[in-house]
């Protein structure tokens, strides 16, 4: 069902430019690979010339990094580059001021108030942090992962409002290179988390062709973990504290060879976290009217 296309809500009026604040995150060592594999990087605090490096790498691949780009703050590095994979992890931290994070979250759930959330279930039961699927104008691909089907709705105003703020901070200035999907989730407190997964629904190409994936982080503290697929619950992992107003980049071929989740806690005195995670739809559904 379409929802109704809301104006953009109080938090989301203009910013005032103010300073951001300085990035903080904090990866986990990965185990060395076994001597046939390659061997996972995992840096703090990438140099300018690292990531020219990583670039570099990418477009051998045939695509380009977006915290690389000429338009992205200088800011961006990149806590998690597996050069021999093609598998980039980029991160802007305080990508806004702490008030305008929280300006943009009382924005964005204002406008979910127009709307609703959804709770979709599967056989194991009701998934219980809120979720929603959003598309541009003329898309009607639902979203299927984990036994479960979430219905689209249109990008409401709003949504293009946010996004002409963010995406310009990813190195995407115009319209027409904007993302054409964004899945909103909802935690409402440290018990509500996702567990291991990749984004490779076919939706999205990400196991078949370099994908990218750009996540706004509003609200709580919370850590985002990876881990290779190959090496299971064996694995290192790969960990960043995505505070309110970071942005995280997954590019590359992240999903074919990584997985990701952001663990549940017993802490419910944590606050409310809204996820917002961007997309490029590449194979539309058969019944969607872009495919």
């Amino acid at each position: 069902a379409a929802a109704e296309d809301q104006g953009a809500p109080p938090g989301l009026a203009p910013s005032t430019a103010e300073e951001p604040s300085s990035p903080q995150w904090s990866p986990q060592p990965t185990p060395p690979a076994q001597p046939e594999a390659p061997t996972t990087q995992a840096v703090e605090h990438l140099g300018r010339m690292e990531i020219n490096r990583a670039a570099a790498s990418a477009k051998a691949a045939g695509f380009d990094l977006l915290g690389a780009s000429e338009d992205a703050p200088l800011s961006w590095e990149y806590p998690l580059c597996d050069l021999a994979r093609r598998c980039f992890v980029g991160h802007l931290a305080g990508a806004m001021t702490e008030a305008r994070a929280s300006q943009l979250k009382t924005g964005v759930m204002n406008g979910m108030d127009s709307i609703g959330w959804d709770k979709p279930s599967n056989s194991m039961g009701r998934m219980s942090r809120s979720t929603k699927w959003m598309v541009q104008d003329g898309c009607r691909c639902p979203y299927r992962y984990g036994g479960v089907v979430v219905n689209p709705i249109p990008f409401p105003r709003w949504m293009n409002d946010l996004m002409e703020e963010i995406m310009p901070l990813c190195g995407l200035p115009e319209p027409h290179m904007w993302p054409n999907s964004c899945n909103l989730n909802c935690y409402a407190d440290g018990t509500d988390g996702i567990d291991w997964h990749a984004d490779d629904e076919s939706l999205f190409q990400g196991c078949e062709q370099p994908c990218a994936i750009v996540s706004l982080s509003l609200g709580e503290v919370r850590t985002f973990e990876l881990r290779l697929k190959e090496d299971g619950d064996g694995a290192g992992k790969s960990q960043l504290r995505l505070r309110g107003g970071d942005i995280c980049t997954m590019e590359g071929f992240t999903q074919r060879h990584y997985e990701h989740r952001v663990p549940k806690t017993s802490a419910k005195s944590l606050g409310l976290r809204v996820n917002l995670t961007w997309r490029w739809i590449k194979q539309h559904d058969r019944r969607c009217g872009l495919g």
